[in-house]
């Protein structure tokens, strides 16, 4: 039996209740306005987040006192801040491509991606 859902519903609840078939337009127009609620409240959370890390940035720029340290302070740098691809180029292994990556603030980066590569085959006839 589906529910009607409710202005204090969160975004996940919306659905609770809906059996695994076709919404109806009501129904869609009602998640994707939960969900376009939720994707703007975790917008505002990440950039207050982002200006918190800028302000800590800013009050404690002290060096790094141990190598564990540095590398904490670069690694939160580059996950925080925006990645921008520049290049991908193929190597000698198929599997790999190198990404050459431009991490906002901290700068450019020569990045292996390794792409898993599986091959499914489906043959007309049973292979012994």
């Amino acid at each position: 039996k589906e529910r009607e859902p409710s202005k204090g519903d969160s975004p996940v609840s919306v659905l609770q209740g809906v059996e695994s078939r076709h919404m109806t337009k009501e129904e869609y127009t009602n998640w994707l306005k939960a969900r376009k609620a939720y994707w703007k409240h975790l917008l505002i959370q990440r950039r207050a987040q982002r200006k918190a890390g800028a302000d800590k940035e800013e009050t404690s720029n002290k060096k790094a006192r141990t190598v564990g340290e540095f590398f904490r302070r670069q690694q939160s740098a580059a996950i925080g801040s925006f990645w921008h691809i520049i290049h991908l180029n193929p190597t000698e292994d198929p599997r790999t491509l190198q990404a050459w990556v431009y991490v906002q603030g901290t700068g450019m980066y020569s990045i292996p991606l390794r792409i898993p590569r599986q091959v499914y085959l489906h043959p007309s006839e049973a292979v012994d």
